[in-house]
């Protein structure tokens, strides 16, 4: 979407989006506990921070169409900032607030993080 014009070529710092859409198709008497339509969206950042450039800040969100019961669908938001340590070894906080898990349980907040160590 956007570049850092001080980018070299083929890099991937500035601004990305993406999003999707994941209809269901059905052909008959839809299952119950099955999924149906999703849709997904969100952006990342990389480089946003002078000194480092091969960080990323992300945010994204999802929902789902559940036949389950309950609200019938499940809502996700998540924010992450990855701080490359080396060029091979980076570290992930994680916060995602689920809004209806499985469309029938109570919101959630789940806080983690990941350490990623490429060999």
């Amino acid at each position: 979407m956007y570049r850092k014009p001080e980018s070299e070529v083929g890099s991937d710092q500035g601004l990305s989006i993406f999003a999707g859409f994941y209809p269901r198709f059905s052909d008959g008497e839809v299952q119950e506990d099955s999924i149906g339509s999703r849709v997904v969206a969100g952006f990342v950042c990389t480089g946003l921070l002078e000194g480092r450039e091969r960080d990323s800040l992300g945010l994204g969100l999802a929902w789902s169409e559940l036949y389950r019961g309950g609200s019938n669908q499940e809502k996700a938001f998540e924010l992450y900032y990855r701080a490359q340590l080396s060029p091979r070894m980076s570290l992930q906080p994680d916060i995602q607030y689920i809004a209806s898990p499985s469309g029938g349980y109570d919101d959630a907040l789940v806080i983690g993080t990941r350490l990623q160590i490429v060999w």
